[in-house]
């Protein structure tokens, strides 16, 4: 989905409703208006959330657990099954 909205921004810069849910209609999501104010505030939250646990850019994962306190990062080229399987090895009880 994210190559397809990738070509779609490159292709126009301001795209309708429709052109957002013709682009990444083989994915089966489809996409909803939602109101500024609604996401200004998802904005919002995820940018604090993201600085509170170090994601300085895309893309990151992270994996933790809040009962042992146990955290993995993986970014970028970090991002691979495998890694992500032993981040959730790593960080369970």
């Amino acid at each position: 989905m994210r190559a397809s909205l990738g070509k779609l921004a490159t292709k126009n810069p301001d795209p309708t409703l429709s052109d957002v849910n013709t682009a990444i209609a083989q994915t089966g999501v489809k996409a909803t208006q939602v109101e500024n104010a609604d996401a200004l505030t998802a904005m919002m939250a995820f940018s604090q959330a993201a600085k509170g646990i170090n994601v300085e850019f895309t893309p990151t994962i992270v994996v933790s657990n809040k009962k042992t306190g146990k955290t993995v990062r993986l970014v970028a080229d970090q991002v691979t099954e495998e890694k992500l399987l032993s981040a959730l090895t790593e960080t369970s009880p």
